[in-house]
């Protein structure tokens, strides 16, 4: 990411707000920023107050990890773990590392 520009989830959420009468991508804002200066401008703005949104693998890990939690009859912590709280504990990012890992087997087998 350019430090001047906002964060690609910003501006692919501004995208997805603005009705545009052409097609805008998220390459073409950031090929050409200046061309761009509301879009830019409005991408800050929801990157300043807009949670970004969860990767995929992410919310299978947190997932995996609270059904154990399911099982052992502790809701209220896989609540907890679903909602984000406990995303830098070692147990997750060792589960993103699997997925991760799993991807890149999967890819290199096709």
């Amino acid at each position: 990411m350019d430090k001047d520009l906002p964060p690609d989830w910003a501006i692919s959420r501004t995208i997805d707000l603005v009705d545009s009468s052409r097609p805008v991508t998220l390459a073409m804002i950031k090929a050409s920023p200046s061309l761009w200066p509301t879009s830019i401008s409005f991408a800050r703005y929801i990157a300043e107050h807009e949670t970004p949104p969860v990767s995929p693998e992410l919310l299978s890990a947190r997932y995996a990890w609270a059904k154990s939690y399911e099982r052992a009859s502790n809701p209220r912590h896989a609540s907890k773990i679903l909602a984000g709280d406990y995303d830098t504990e070692a147990v997750i990012q060792a589960m993103l590392e699997a997925i991760e890992s799993y991807k890149i087997r999967i890819k290199q087998q096709s």
